[in-house]
Order: C-alpha cells, then sequence, then structure tokens
C-alpha cells in the first residue's frame, strides 16, 4: 500500500530529483545509459501524460513524455519513445544530473521514480 506521493494542485509544478551516474557493472555496455520508470495513477477519467527531462548543469540533454496514464490503481510507466524504452544516454558518471517530471494534469499521482540501466526491467505495484 502506497501512504505518501506526489499530488499537483496545478501543472507547473515540476519536482526535480538529483541523481549521479555510477559506473556501469551490469553488463550492458560503458555509455553510461539509464532508463526512467515512473509509478504512477491517474485519480481522473481521462489518460494524460508525465513530461521526463533530464538536464545537466541546467542544460537541457533530452525530454520525453510517458503518455496514456490512465486509471485509479499505481502502475510502472517506463519513458518510451516509438513503442521501445527510451534511454538517457552518455551520462558522465560522478556528475550531478536532474531528473524534472512535468504532470500533464492535476490527476497525476506519483509514488516513485525509477532509474536503471536495464531496459527490460520488471516491476510490479
Amino acid at each position: 500500500n502506497v501512504n505518501s506521493y506526489l499530488s499537483f494542485s496545478n501543472t507547473s509544478a515540476q519536482p526535480l530529483y538529483k541523481f549521479q551516474p555510477r559506473q556501469n557493472s551490469f553488463g550492458t555496455g560503458s555509455d553510461n545509459s539509464y532508463y526512467v520508470w515512473v509509478k504512477a495513477r491517474n485519480k481522473g477519467t481521462t489518460a494524460t501524460t508525465i513530461g521526463v527531462k533530464l538536464q545537466k548543469n541546467g542544460t537541457m540533454i533530452t525530454n520525453q513524455t510517458i503518455s496514456n496514464i490512465s486509471g485509479n490503481t499505481w502502475k510502472y510507466y517506463r519513458v518510451e519513445a516509438t513503442g521501445q524504452p527510451a534511454s538517457f544516454s552518455n551520462l558522465t558518471v560522478g556528475e550531478t544530473h536532474d531528473v524534472i517530471l512535468s504532470p500533464g494534469s492535476t490527476d497525476i499521482e506519483i509514488d516513485s521514480i525509477y532509474l536503471t540501466p536495464k531496459a527490460n526491467l520488471i516491476l510490479t505495484p
């Protein structure tokens, strides 16, 4: 059961999370690519989105969108591009990066985010 989560009173709210990539030890290459998952739900009746931006030193690296967030049960959503996992690639080990979330509506609620070098990670609520 989820007892604490982010909810939004307006769509201009943009929570920011800082992270530092570590040396890749998963045998998936050395380019330090990460995939982003967001555990979210939609308390409304119309599907909506979450924007996911990646910045380094205030400079935009990439801007992706998680689409079709629907249903009022918690579910993990992966950032995708044309149906495939979208990676945040070539991140510098040890340098601070920002992940910024942008709700597409005030009906979005976010429990957690995961950054992982595994594109096909299986997460269950």
